[in-house]
C-alpha cells in the first residue's frame, strides 16, 4: 500500500507526488530532506546534494487548523507509512514553519534567555508549551527568533535522534534567499510569496531589510493590492519603480498576478534555483512554486 492509498480514508489528502527514479534509498547520505509545515499543509522535498538534484516533491493538503495536537496527528498519519520519512541516514534535514511567532533582532540586543519573550511581544503566544529557536542572520546584523510547538519539535526529536535538524521560519527562509541570490542591492526591491491564504512580502533598500510582514489574504486580489500599496506609500516607495519578484504557490496566482501589475509594471514571477537540477517529471511544477523547498537556508 503506497502513501497515497493509506491517506484515502482520512482527511488528508496527497495534492502532489513526484518521484525521479534516480532515488535510491542507499543513497540517502548523499541526500537532503526538507519538511515545510504550515497550517492547511505539509510539503516534502529531497534533493542529491551532491547533484544539487531535486529527486522528490510531495505535497499533503488538510482542512486550516492551527491545533499543534492535529499537525502532530497529521505528522504522525504521514510518516506511518512513508518508509523513506523514517530513515534515519539524511545527510541533511531541514524543516520550515510557517506561523505567526516569529520576530528580528539586532545582534547587539540579543539574549537567548529572553528568546520566547521577545516572540511573544511581537504577537502574542498561544497557550500551550513552546520551544524558542533562533538563527543569526547571514546577510544582515541581525537574530531571527522564532518558536516551535514543544509537540510538533518532540515530534522530530524522537523521529531524528541522531540528527541536527536545521529548522527555519518561513520569514527568514524568505528574507536571507532573496536578499542573497535575487537582489541586485540598489535602491528598492520587493519579494513576495503568495500561497492560498497568506501574502509575504520582504522590503530591501541597497540589500538591507527595511520590512518584512506577512498578512491573511485568502486569495482576495484587493486585499492583497491594499497591503502592498499600504507598505509602498508608507516607505515612500514609487510603485512605478520598484522590481517586485514574485514566487507563489496559490491556486489562482494569474488571478491574483493581474491587479498587481496594474500598479506595479515591474513585476515578474521568480524562478528556480539556478543551481538547482530538475528532470522532465518536474516539468508541470512551475518555476516560481515550492520556493521554501527549493530554496535552502545554508
Amino acid at each position: 500500500m503506497n502513501i497515497s492509498e493509506y491517506l484515502e480514508d482520512t482527511n488528508i489528502r496527497c495534492e502532489k507526488f513526484i518521484k525521479d527514479p534516480k532515488l535510491s534509498i542507499d543513497r540517502l547520505e548523499k541526500y537532503s530532506l526538507s519538511i515545510f509545515i504550515s497550517s492547511t499543509s505539509i510539503r516534502l522535498a529531497v534533493i542529491d546534494k551532491s547533484e544539487k538534484q531535486i529527486l522528490l516533491l510531495e505535497k499533503f493538503v488538510f482542512e486550516p487548523t492551527d491545533d499543534k495536537n492535529l499537525i502532530t496527528e497529521v505528522l504522525n498519519k504521514i510518516f506511518y507509512e512513508h518508509t523513506l520519512l523514517k530513515a534515519g541516514f539524511w545527510n541533511q534535514i531541514n524543516v520550515i514553519l510557517q506561523n505567526a511567532y516569529f520576530t528580528q533582532v539586532p545582534s547587539m540586543f540579543f539574549d537567548k534567555h529572553y528568546a520566547l519573550d521577545l516572540v511573544k511581544l511581537s504577537g502574542g503566544l498561544p497557550n500551550e508549551p513552546m520551544v524558542p529557536l533562533y538563527t543569526q542572520s547571514k546577510i544582515q546584523d541581525l537574530v531571527h527568533i522564532f518558536a516551535i510547538s514543544a509537540e510538533v519539535k518532540s515530534f522530530f526529536d524522537t523521529q531524528y535522534p541522531n540528527i541536527t535538524i536545521n529548522y527555519q521560519h518561513k520569514l527568514q527562509n524568505i528574507f536571507e534567499v532573496t536578499t542573497k541570490s535575487y537582489s541586485r542591492k540598489v535602491g528598492y526591491e520587493a519579494f513576495l510569496h503568495l500561497d492560498d491564504t497568506h501574502i509575504t512580502i520582504s522590503i530591501c533598500k541597497n540589500g538591507k531589510l527595511q520590512l518584512i510582514n506577512e498578512f491573511l489574504i485568502k486569495n482576495d486580489p484587493n486585499k492583497l493590492l491594499k497591503a502592498l500599496l499600504g507598505i509602498t506609500t508608507q516607505l515612500n516607495i514609487d510603485n512605478k519603480s520598484i522590481q517586485l519578484v514574485v514566487w507563489s504557490d496559490s491556486s489562482q496566482t494569474k488571478k491574483l498576478l493581474k491587479p498587481i501589475r496594474s500598479y506595479f509594471p515591474k513585476a515578474f514571477l521568480g524562478i528556480r534555483p539556478p543551481k538547482l537540477r530538475f528532470s522532465y517529471l518536474f516539468d508541470d511544477i512551475a518555476k516560481h512554486e515550492f520556493f521554501f523547498l527549493l530554496h535552502q537556508v545554508n
